[in-house]
């Protein structure tokens, strides 16, 4: 693939677009519920689900109140959202994964792990975590109750030579009884039991994005191009070929629709044949796959939060942020997201059906990374690394 200067340019605005957003749903509205009876659902991955549509299971409404902030030791600015699974809390630190009963702050096990933003996945017993550090990349399987390893792939390249950008191991998906990760150009299933390859497909560029799954499919982008990979035999279905690159989003995929970035544009490709249903256009900033309901579908910009028809495309509201919003979490009526105004920063609630704020948190030294709704609460990060679990008010009431 050759780069012209244009290409390298838009490179650099989006790692720098990386940097600012951390790295990394139907519109009905239900009653609040009691603080005491929200579901104890699990957050196992990034994104929620192998969708990655952002949608919790639980429906928490605000106001909120900090519960609780779990310390977490050698913490930096760089960290993931928080999973959460049987009752435990995932969240790493610095080259380390740590994890702690939902109500303790003392780790039940940790366990230390080259590399940042290490996004775990939860599955059965077991977690699946990524881990890299120059050229060398890895993909453990861990015991969920200990931190016990059970084995480790070892990556055969890592990374890309384009500025450092790309290639780089992904978030790993459970997927047709899979574990789906890709580095450097080769997307991979592994078997879940024994980390052996079940299949893999070489990419035509450095991976640029996680992978997402539908009912047969899964989805994945290199820098110009979207997958579609048949979940048993690793074939490819369809590609969906973009205009400019676009890096480090995972595809949404929900109701037929496969959302995704096209350089500054939102489109959302038909799951089965990758046929453009519809895309956004005239963006002054590249906007990436937010999430996405049964009937609404969210693109993020920088400092940007847009609601658009999942049907047709049409925009149907947006909210704006001062220097930043975060990718965002959506439960049952609410949509919550993290905003930057000067130093200060903030969680958010949304109402889900018209955009409008309805409750904003005190001041925070938050980090940029998504909230994840899990356990009843709303759980963030900070810039030190530490956890911050947000339970509903005792003053809320249902009807």
């Amino acid at each position: 693939m050759q780069f012209n200067s244009r290409r390298a340019l838009t490179f650099a605005c989006l790692w720098a677009i990386v940097g600012l957003t951390g790295l990394l749903a139907g519109c009905t509205t239900p009653a609040p519920t009691m603080a005491n009876s929200v579901p104890q659902s699990d957050w196992r991955l990034e994104g929620g689900n192998r969708g990655r549509t952002r949608e919790a299971e639980a429906q928490i409404a605000p106001p909120l109140r900090v519960e609780r902030e779990i310390p977490i030791p050698e913490s930096g600015e760089f960290v993931s959202p928080v999973s959460y699974a049987e009752g435990l809390v995932y969240a790493d630190g610095e080259a380390s994964l740590h994890v702690f009963p939902a109500t303790s702050s003392e780790a039940a096990w940790e366990i230390r792990l080259p590399g940042y933003f290490l996004s775990p996945l939860i599955h059965d017993n077991q977690v699946f975590v990524r881990a890299e550090s120059g050229d060398k990349g890895f993909l453990f399987a861990l015991d969920a109750q200990s931190g016990a390893k059970q084995w480790q792939f070892q990556f055969p390249e890592v990374g890309s030579v384009h500025q450092n950008l790309g290639g780089h191991v992904t978030s790993p998906l459970w997927a047709g009884d899979k574990v789906l990760v890709a580095s450097a150009q080769v997307f991979y299933a592994l078997n879940p039991k024994s980390g052996q390859i079940e299949w893999q497909l070489p990419l035509t560029e450095p991976v640029a994005s996680s992978a997402a799954a539908g009912k047969n499919l899964a989805y994945i982008a290199d820098f110009t191009h979207t997958y579609a990979v048949d979940l048993i035999t690793g074939a490819e279905q369809w590609r969906f070929t973009g205009q400019e690159p676009t890096l480090f989003f995972a595809p949404v995929v929900r109701n037929g629709r496969v959302l995704i970035a096209s350089g500054s544009d939102l489109v959302a490709l038909d799951a089965e044949t990758g046929d453009v249903l519809w895309r956004t256009a005239g963006n002054a900033t590249s906007v990436v796959p937010g999430g996405a309901t049964s009937n609404l579908a969210f693109g993020k910009s920088t400092h940007t939060l847009t609601a658009y028809d999942l049907q047709d495309g049409a925009p149907l509201w947006s909210y704006a942020a001062l220097n930043f919003v975060s990718l965002p979490c959506i439960s049952g009526a609410y949509l919550y997201t993290i905003i930057r105004l000067g130093q200060a920063s903030q969680v958010v609630a949304l109402n889900l059906r018209s955009g409008e704020e309805v409750w904003r948190s005190d001041p925070m030294n938050l980090a940029r990374s998504a909230p994840v709704v899990a356990n009843g609460r709303v759980y963030v990060r900070t810039e030190r690394g530490t956890i911050v679990a947000f339970s509903a008010s005792p003053t809320n009431s249902a009807g």
